[in-house]
Order: C-alpha cells, then sequence, then structure tokens
C-alpha cells in the first residue's frame, strides 16, 4: 500500500486538510500543502498606534453627561476595573469568542484602549498557525523527533501509542473559504481559519452599526502599507523558519521550473519517518522536522543571523520528483 502521510501542527493539535491521496508524492504533486500558506501568511498591516494623551481624551468625550443623556457607565469605573475586565476577555479570545473587539466597537475610548489588541486577534486569525511547530509524519514512523516536544509533551503522546503525531491527532483544519469533496469530510466537520468576522456578526447583528464597524475595522486596522505613491508596497514574501533562522524567498521558488508554492517546501523539509518507502529521493528525517514556521516579508529577516536556504530548497523539490507539475499560487496573491 505504501506510506501515508498528515501535515501536522503539533501545538494546536491539527492536521491539515486536504482532497489528495494521502501517499507523499500525491500530496505534493496535489499541491495539497498550498493551503499552510494562507494559514501562515501573517498580514502586513500598518501597525495600530494611540498615544495615551488621546486614549484619555476619548475617554473624557465618552463619560457619562447627564445633561446630554449619554451614559457610558462602563466608561466611569475605576480604571482598575476596566483593566481587570481587559484582562479577562483577553484571556478568554483564545476561545475566539469576540468579546474584546464587540466592546471595542462600543464607543471611540475602548477603540483607540483596544485597537492595538484587537489588531492582534485579528491577524492571528487570519494566521493562525504561524509561529506552531509543524511536522510532516509518515504513519511508518514510530516514535517523536528529538527536541521537538516538551518531556510533558512526550509523555502525554507516548501514552497514546506508537506513532502518535500520526495516529492520535486527527482534528481537520482547513485555510478560510475551503471546500471539499463529501466523500472524505461531513459537513461541519472541518474546522477553518478566518471566522472571527462571522462570530462577532452573530453577536451584534447584521445592521447598519455592524457594516460602520466593519468598515472602522478595515480602514484603521487592516491598512496596508502604501509607497511614496499612495500605492500598496510590494514586498518580497518569504517563508521563515523561526526556529533555526532561515528563510525561503517565493520569487526564487516562483522563478524555477519547479512553479510549487512555499507549502511544499514546507513539507519537503519536515517530512518524518524512520522508513524512507516511498519518499523518492527524499532523505527523512527532513531537517525542519517539527520546527515553528510563518510566511512574512523581506523586512522581517532583516536583523543580522538570517540565512537563505531558498536554492536548497529548490534542490530538495527537485529531489522529490516534482519537475513540472503545474503553477502553484504564490503567497503574495
Amino acid at each position: 500500500m505504501g506510506q501515508y502521510w498528515k501535515l501536522v501542527n503539533i501545538d494546536k493539535r491539527k492536521v491539515l486538510a486536504h482532497d489528495s491521496g494521502l501517499k507523499l508524492l500525491e500530496i505534493l504533486w496535489d499541491r495539497a500543502l498550498e493551503p499552510l500558506v494562507g494559514l501562515l501568511r501573517r498580514p502586513q498591516w500598518v501597525p495600530y498606534f494611540a498615544p495615551s494623551y488621546a486614549i484619555q481624551s476619548c475617554k473624557l468625550k465618552s463619560l457619562p453627561d447627564p445633561i446630554a443623556s449619554l451614559e457610558s457607565p462602563l466608561v466611569a469605573l475605576p480604571q482598575e476595573l476596566i483593566d481587570h475586565i481587559i484582562s479577562l476577555l483577553v484571556e478568554d479570545e483564545g476561545a475566539g469568542s469576540g468579546d474584546l473587539i464587540c466592546l471595542s466597537l462600543t464607543c471611540s475610548y475602548f477603540f483607540r484602549l483596544l485597537g492595538s489588541r484587537v489588531q492582534t486577534l485579528l491577524a492571528e486569525d487570519e494566521a493562525p498557525w504561524a509561529g506552531d511547530r509543524l511536522i510532516f509524519v509518515g504513519d511508518y514512523a514510530n516514535g517523536i523527533p528529538e527536541g521537538v516536544v516538551t518531556e510533558t509533551e512526550r509523555t502525554q503522546l507516548l501514552a497514546e501509542g506508537r506513532n502518535p503525531l500520526y495516529y492520535s491527532i486527527e482534528q481537520d483544519f482547513a485555510e478560510k473559504g475551503a471546500t471539499f469533496e463529501r466523500s472524505r469530510y461531513d459537513s461541519g466537520e472541518v474546522e477553518s481559519s478566518g471566522n472571527l468576522f462571522s462570530r462577532v456578526q452573530k453577536r451584534i447583528g447584521s445592521t447598519s452599526e455592524y457594516k460602520k464597524a466593519i468598515n472602522l475595522i478595515t480602514e484603521v486596522l487592516q491598512q496596508m502599507p502604501t509607497d511614496a505613491s499612495g500605492h500598496p508596497r510590494k514586498q518580497a514574501v518569504l517563508l521563515r523558519n523561526l526556529t533555526t533562522k532561515e528563510f525561503v524567498l517565493d520569487d526564487t521558488i516562483a522563478q524555477g521550473s519547479l512553479k510549487y508554492s512555499l507549502g511544499e517546501v514546507l513539507g519537503t523539509f519536515t517530512i518524518w519517518t524512520e522508513d524512507a518507502s516511498g519518499t523518492d529521493s527524499l532523505e527523512p528525517p527532513g531537517r525542519w522536522a517539527g520546527h515553528r514556521f510563518d510566511i512574512g516579508c523581506l523586512e522581517d529577516v532583516a536583523e543580522e543571523g538570517w540565512k537563505d536556504v531558498s536554492y536548497e530548497a529548490v534542490q530538495n523539490l527537485n529531489a522529490a520528483g516534482l519537475a513540472g507539475y503545474g503553477v502553484a499560487r504564490r503567497a503574495w496573491e
């Protein structure tokens, strides 16, 4: 039958959902790892910042005004209580409820106070796997790579049986907007990214006020950087290995004969199995197995210590036998 493979997020205990076959070359040839581009690509928004004097000014304007019959009792609470409420909401955002975003839309004070936190939440929703440990694991693997998990995690995983990274992690996860054949997934079975806005909409309703709130978020918190002419700034996109401080330029992959995405690059670098059957000329284990990744731009590797391994990535794709198999979606599209 041959060896079957899964792209696993160790931190979130999720499996990348796809419609391809389950063998290594089937997955790579069908470009089933392309959705990693969306799950890892951090949005390049202009960082939101509100100076303290602007926040304080908005707070004074939002305080209860008995003459004008305007009441904002929450804003009138002692700052210590407001900070405590916010800290509780921040802790609860792991469940993706959208409480913090809803609070930020109640008045100008809370929008400015929470704008940076809300922007971070939105960015994490757009790239939910950025910074996580990823591994492309075969079902013939046995055990866990050294140095990838903590001792506590290792004990918990090994208690679940042989090859726990393959067999015990089963929840499928997809990129926003992905569709699948019903033959593999039942309706509602696959979780996906990018649902934060829809959850907020359910909370506050599809009203004109909601549309204004969404426009405010889009125009202020999701503003793209521009050049001197006011046009969106073009930036070289790359895959970063945050563990080893190595990166692969998307342009280098696109300009070669192998028209594949950074998703296939990550897959060929992170294979994990003790049995090399079905891996063509790739040599397991992959040198990046279980490392942390994101997709960013050239500015993100400007500091000293980063190494460009783009041409090694091309060689790895060649070793996987991927020459001549179509054109992939680029990371900057």
